[in-house]
C-alpha cells in the first residue's frame, strides 16, 4: 500500500520504491502539482526492527513530522510517539477465507 501511495504521489508509476525494512527509512521528494515547483518529502518508515521507541529520533523523526508526508509501517513500535491526529490503517489477513480486513481510524 505504501509503495502504491508513493508512486501515485510522485506521479511516476515506475519509481523504484524498495522496502525500508533493513534501512528503517526511505525518503522521496515529490512534486505535488504537475509542472508546479511545489514539492514535498515523503518519509517512509518501516519500524519492524526498532528495538526502543526512542530510536526513532536517530532517524530524523522531528524533521519528518515538520516537513512532509509520513508513512509508517509497524507504527505500534513508536509507543508514545505515534503522532496525534494520525490516520491509522490496519490490514488484517484472513487466510482461511482468502480475505483482507482493512480498518481506517482517526484516533
Amino acid at each position: 500500500m505504501a509503495r502504491s501511495m508513493i508512486r501515485t504521489l510522485s506521479q511516476d508509476k515506475t519509481l523504484d520504491v524498495p522496502s525500508p525494512t533493513f534501512t528503517l527509512l526511505q525518503t522521496y521528494m515529490v512534486h505535488l502539482n504537475d509542472g508546479d515547483s511545489t514539492s514535498c518529502d515523503i518519509w517512509h518508515f518501516d519500524l519492524y526492527r526498532l528495538k526502543d521507541p526512542e530510536e526513532i529520533f536517530e532517524l530524523g523523526w522531528e524533521d519528518a513530522l515538520r516537513d512532509g508526508i509520513v508513512l509508517i509501517e509497524w507504527a505500534e513500535r513508536l509507543g508514545p510517539y505515534i503522532p496525534k491526529g494520525a490516520v491509522i490503517v490496519t490490514i488484517e489477513c484472513d487466510r482461511a477465507q482468502d480475505m483482507r480486513n482493512i480498518t481506517i481510524a482517526w484516533p
